[in-house]
């Protein structure tokens, strides 16, 4: 790659500033071993060097060839001091990540670990009969069990991540099928190992607990 650099000796690592027809870029390296840059792809570079592809207005950490460590690096984004993350578009701050850790939506100031001013969209899902699992992928279940009973199976809260999880059920329809809430067995809903359902429009809320073993009804 041709271009204007200086090389520093011991540590042979060179500035260089070098546009191409592919590139233009600023990158100081050892053997490319450091490298930020715009490009129009990747280009094989070495694996986790920072770049930003105008081909499709990305920020991307790359990944080693298949074998070759690392092959899934990280990008970590640290601002020194007291200062803070924000972002912006159409000039206009959108959300920010306090030194503290707290993210806010809409927000200057959040004072809490997650704070918006904003609305909030939740998963939905319609359920009219049988068997559904509930995964990370769920919040709202509006559950018709006109056409018979609906089960709806808990994650175990053996597995971290389920932890604090919020899952809310309402019972749509006026017929006599229930629909059910079912705890991993060896777990429990409120001590129980089920929840029911009877009448149209009731409605539930459980949170993961601590305990591991018991989900709460808020």
């Amino acid at each position: 790659m041709a271009g204007v650099g200086s090389r520093i000796t011991p540590l042979d690592q060179a500035v260089r500033l070098s546009p191409d027809v592919v590139s233009d870029s600023i990158h100081m390296d050892q053997d490319l071993s450091v490298f930020f840059g715009l490009l129009k792809g990747e280009n094989n570079l070495p694996a986790g060097a920072v770049l930003f592809d105008t081909a499709s207005n990305s920020l991307k950490v790359t990944a080693a060839p298949v074998g070759a460590p690392p092959t899934d690096p990280d990008l970590r984004l640290d601002v020194e001091g007291t200062g803070e993350v924000t972002f912006f578009t159409a000039a206009t701050q959108k959300a920010v990540l306090t030194n503290g850790g707290n993210f806010g939506v809409g927000i200057t100031t959040p004072g809490s670990s997650i704070t918006t001013n904003a609305s909030i969209g939740l998963g939905t899902l319609g359920v009219t009969s049988g068997t559904t699992t509930l995964t990370d992928a769920h919040f709202f279940l509006r559950c018709d069990a006109t056409a018979g009973m609906v089960n709806l199976r808990l994650p175990s809260l053996a597995v971290a991540s389920t932890r604090g999880r919020l899952y809310c059920a309402t019972k749509s329809d006026a017929s006599a099928n229930v629909v059910n809430l079912i705890a991993t067995p060896g777990q429990t809903i409120n001590g129980a190992a089920s929840q029911v359902l009877t009448v149209q429009y009731q409605t539930i809320m459980i949170i993961g607990g601590a305990s591991l073993v018991d989900w709460s009804i808020i």
